[in-house]
């Protein structure tokens, strides 16, 4: 039995933004959350990454998205193809 299915927890069940997966997923990333203020998962946060650049995305891109720094990407993709 899947938790999210039993509980009436919003986080759990996936209506509302954990900030504590959110700081987590920071620390593994070694970003920066830049903005001061994220009130739901659809809301544009800025972030720096580990190598110094600043870009912006939801938590819906970085969770659900996989998304990535759009230069560090792009930086290794170059380096893929060399």
């Amino acid at each position: 039995m899947n938790i999210t299915e039993t509980t009436s927890c919003p986080y759990c069940s996936g209506k509302r933004m954990c900030f504590d997966m959110l700081d987590d997923m920071m620390m593994r990333k070694k970003w920066v959350l830049l903005s001061k203020f994220v009130d739901d998962r659809k809301a544009i946060m800025n972030i720096r990454c580990a190598a110094g650049h600043e870009f912006s995305a939801s938590y819906n891109d970085l969770h659900y998205r996989k998304k990535e720094c759009p230069a560090c990407k792009k930086m290794n993709r170059k380096e893929l193809n060399i």
